[in-house]
């Protein structure tokens, strides 16, 4: 587990980490432009601090306002396109991480909280038929430890390039494995919507915004919203 401990010094002590920065770059890398001043401006000592629940591919900076809570407007800093290049084979086709950094599961505080979730919430939830986690979107008010959803799909613009890298813009699945219950269209009888019902204590909350033509962009990388609802 991963804290941050406050005291009376201005530098906060970070405990529990993995793969310490200062393990990965010599240190003349890591006090060249600036490198240093910004790590230590975010309290960012670990690679673990910056990578997915399951070790396995880098965050994009925007959700270190989820991960390390830091104000991620702006352009991406120089440290962390430092650190991205070192992690990554080639980050404009995938955020997986190059074996020798890959980490185990990456344990650390995630907002499981449930409590109030009503209809149209997103949630993400581990789908024990299929094996596998799921995004979707609360269609009825819980129904005690039930809760029937909407199963929604990452909508991938190119096949060439992993999904990790792709905006995390979601669509409505038209019917796959996890169709526990799946409503046609009486005139073309098309497979048009994918509802699962759910055991609620399995869920975590994420949050996604409307975009247009009845799409979403997810407040977090797809793939580590699903991974947070693996474990």
């Amino acid at each position: 587990m991963l804290t941050i401990k406050s005291s009376d010094v201005k530098v906060n002590q970070i405990q529990g980490g993995l793969l310490p920065i200062v393990e990965i770059y010599t240190h003349k890398e890591i006090f060249t432009n600036g490198i240093s001043k910004g790590l230590k401006g975010k309290n960012v000592y670990f690679a673990s601090q910056l990578m997915s629940s399951n070790g396995i591919r880098l965050l994009r900076y925007k959700d270190l306002k989820h991960r390390i809570k830091i104000n991620t407007q702006g352009r991406i800093p120089s440290w962390f396109k430092f650190i991205e290049t070192k992690l990554i084979e080639d980050p404009l086709k995938s955020k997986k991480v190059k074996t020798d950094f890959q980490l185990g599961y990456n344990i650390h505080s995630v907002n499981t909280k449930i409590d109030n979730l009503k209809t149209k919430n997103w949630i993400t939830t581990f789908h024990d038929q299929i094996g596998k986690p799921i995004i979707g979107r609360v269609l009825d008010n819980p129904n005690e430890d039930k809760i029937r959803i909407e199963h929604w799909i990452q909508d991938l613009e190119n096949d060439q390039i992993s999904p990790s890298v792709q905006l995390p813009i979601l669509k409505k699945c038209e019917g796959c494995e996890v169709k526990t219950n799946q409503i046609r269209n009486k005139k073309s009888n098309t497979k048009v919507r994918c509802i699962a019902d759910i055991n609620i204590e399995n869920c975590v909350k994420v949050s996604a915004n409307s975009i247009q033509n009845d799409h979403y962009i997810a407040d977090m990388a797809i793939y580590e919203a699903l991974t947070q609802a693996e474990h």
